[in-house]
């Protein structure tokens, strides 16, 4: 008697995390599909926005940097200028480019024990072209962001002040 009380219990527990297992999958897929095509609509240009940096943090930025809490609402705004001005005081020129910068620098490190020397690309003119470079790298390079998550600041090596500046630009659309 006490055994089927504890099989039917078990049972139904069963039953119930199954339940709440395919519920939460199905709420990330959900997530994960209207994320990507945020993505895509943002980087493809479909979805204007302005982002708004402080220039005196920007030139105090040689600090390691600190993600800050997501902001709730990131200002939106169709106006050229204003887009133009904003990239151009966090050092990404406002013309788009169809190339793929290559002139970033990568020396393999002489220990296991010492990071790889990665200085970030001088030529991205896109907020497209700095996503990849910072999740999935460019020319075969390493993600900026598996740089940071293995070795924090140590692979920087004088680069800080500009990955700061590219990080602050990577975490607020993150934010949105």
């Amino acid at each position: 008697m006490a055994m089927s009380l504890i099989h039917d219990y078990i049972r139904a527990m069963h039953t119930d995390v199954s339940v709440r297992l395919a519920s939460l999958t199905h709420n990330i897929e959900q997530q994960s599909q209207r994320t990507s095509q945020f993505l895509d609509d943002l980087l493809s240009g479909r979805v204007p926005f302005s982002l708004q940096v402080n220039p005196l943090y920007i030139q105090n930025s040689h600090q390691s940097f600190t993600p800050s809490a997501p902001s709730t609402s990131l200002p939106i705004t169709t106006n050229t200028a204003a887009i133009n001005r904003t990239i151009s005081d966090v050092g990404i020129p406002a013309q788009h480019t169809n190339n793929t910068p290559t002139n970033n620098v990568i020396t393999t490190s002489s220990t296991a024990d010492d990071p790889p020397h990665y200085k970030m690309s001088r030529g991205i003119t896109n907020l497209y072209d700095l996503w990849r470079e910072w999740h999935t790298g460019l020319s075969g390079s390493p993600a900026v962001f598996e740089l940071e998550r293995t070795w924090k600041t140590k692979w920087r090596r004088g680069d800080d002040k500009w990955v700061n500046r590219r990080a602050t630009i990577i975490c607020e659309i993150q934010a949105y």
